[in-house]
């Protein structure tokens, strides 16, 4: 007989089928992981404080700024530049913790939702999350999730734009205990992730709308970048 799915998982189903704003969902989400897995929510809230007290993410791009080139390779092992992505319109680009993330799956199932208009702009959207090309795959078909899944492995481009944080070792004990091995995801001792951000990149490569935050729990709203791609 199957292992019955963990409470997260439960939770996550139970959100992710609402029909109600990003926003909204990641709220649910977050007062259900209190009442559900609060050691874990409280982990959270440690880290979060820890962050942004040490002014994590204050040195990352912004508005203004001009996007990096990157050559990542997608969860098909394709390697994909964002010179070839601007060159044929604006991108989305959403800097993500990983497969595991309820966070970050319900903002890349909003982004898949605004997919369509996204593309009817002629733009495009990149994940990009510390994980291998096989964890990445799982997110990408088993989310159907419409845009490339790329894999920043060592968090190499994210240290390069500012993002790069570690989780610490009770975090990562905690979700080791719950069976989410980061080291066999990122493919090294797993000790490091991104800030989560999303930019929306002009063709020229000129960032003009930016979200970065160290709390985790809050997204740019999909609409917000969804207008600001309209109004390139």
């Amino acid at each position: 007989m199957p292992s019955p799915p963990a409470i997260g998982q439960i939770d996550f189903d139970a959100v992710r089928c609402l029909n109600v704003s990003l926003a909204k969902k990641l709220d649910a989400y977050v007062q259900r992981h209190w009442q559900h897995q609060r050691d874990v929510a409280l982990l959270y809230q440690s880290l979060i404080v820890r962050l942004t007290s040490g002014g994590a993410g204050q040195n990352a791009m912004n508005i203004g700024d001009r996007l990096p080139t990157f050559v990542l390779p997608d969860s098909g092992g394709c390697l994909v530049r964002s010179d070839d992505l601007l060159e044929r319109g604006p991108l989305i680009v959403s800097f993500n913790r990983g497969s595991w993330c309820p966070f970050c799956r319900l903002e890349l199932l909003s982004f898949a939702e605004s997919y369509p208009e996204v593309k009817a702009q002629g733009g495009e959207i990149v994940s990009i999350i510390p994980e291998k090309g096989e964890p990445a795959g799982k997110l990408k078909n088993g989310y159907e999730l419409p845009f490339p899944v790329l894999s920043d492995i060592d968090n190499g481009f994210a240290l390069a734009n500012g993002l790069m944080i570690s989780c610490g070792d009770d975090l990562h004990t905690a979700l080791l205990e719950r069976g989410i091995d980061l080291g066999a995801l990122h493919g090294n001792r797993g000790l490091f992730m991104p800030i989560t951000a999303t930019y929306v990149v002009a063709p020229n490569g000129i960032i003009k709308d930016a979200f970065v935050d160290p709390d985790f729990r809050l997204r740019m709203p999909t609409e917000q970048a969804v207008a600001a791609l309209k109004d390139l």
